[in-house]
C-alpha cells in the first residue's frame, strides 16, 4: 500500500498493510491509498478480464475508487521477483515476473475500540481470466490496516495534568493561608 501514485514498496506482502506508514490512519477520516494486488500470473500471459471487490470489517469502510477501478486492467504493472519468491502460479511454479494491479481505495476506520492502535481487517476478492484459458480464476486475500484515534495521547495527557495541577494549586493556597 502506498500514497496515490507512489511506487510499489521494495518490501511487500505484509499482512498489516500500513506497517511502514507512521502514524497509523486516523479514525473518522477518509484516507486515499493505492493498494497493490500481486497477481499469480506470469507477465508473458495476458489477462482478459479482471473483477475486484474490497470490503472492510469491524468498522472499516473500504471502497474502491469506482472511476479508476474500471481502468485497472488497462494499467497493469509488472514486478520482478527474486528466484522462488514470487507467487505460485496455477501450475505450481513460482512467477518470475508477474502482473500487479494498482487499486485506488478510500479507507475510513470508524468505531474505534481502543485509544491505541486498532487493527481493521480488510478482505479482497479478485476474479480474472487468462488469455487462452476459458476457466475463470479466483483469488481471496485478507489483510489489515492499523488506525488510531487522532490526538488521543495528547488529549489524555492534558486531562491527566488536571489532578496534579489542582493538587499543586490547593497546596499553594494552603501555604499562603498558613504563612
Amino acid at each position: 500500500m502506498t500514497a496515490p501514485g507512489g511506487q510499489l514498496p521494495a518490501r511487500c506482502c505484509d499482512t498489516l498493510l500500513n506497517r511502514e506508514k507512521w502514524p497509523a490512519f486516523p479514525t473518522g477520516e477518509t484516507t486515499k491509498q493505492d493498494l497493490f494486488l500481486l497477481l499469480p500470473i506470469d507477465a508473458h500471459q495476458s489477462i482478459t478480464d479482471l473483477s475486484i471487490t474490497i470490503a472492510g470489517q469491524n468498522g472499516l469502510d473500504a471502497r474502491a475508487d469506482a472511476s479508476a477501478l474500471s481502468q485497472v486492467l488497462q494499467h497493469l504493472e509488472t514486478r520482478a521477483y527474486a528466484s522462488d519468491t514470487g507467487p505460485a502460479a496455477a501450475d505450481g511454479r513460482h512467477v518470475q515476473t508477474g502482473w500487479v494491479a494498482r487499486l485506488p481505495v478510500l479507507l475510513t476506520p470508524t468505531n474505534p475500540w481502543d485509544v491505541g492502535g486498532v487493527r481493521y481487517p480488510l478482505d479482497l476478492t479478485a476474479t480474472y481470466r487468462v488469455a487462452g484459458d476459458d476457466q475463470p480464476h479466483a483469488l481471496s486475500m485478507r489483510a489489515a490496516i492499523a488506525a488510531q484515534i487522532p490526538n488521543a495521547l495528547e488529549e489524555m495527557s492534558a486531562v491527566a495534568l488536571l489532578l496534579p495541577l489542582l493538587c499543586f494549586l490547593a497546596a499553594l493556597a494552603r501555604w499562603r493561608r498558613t504563612r
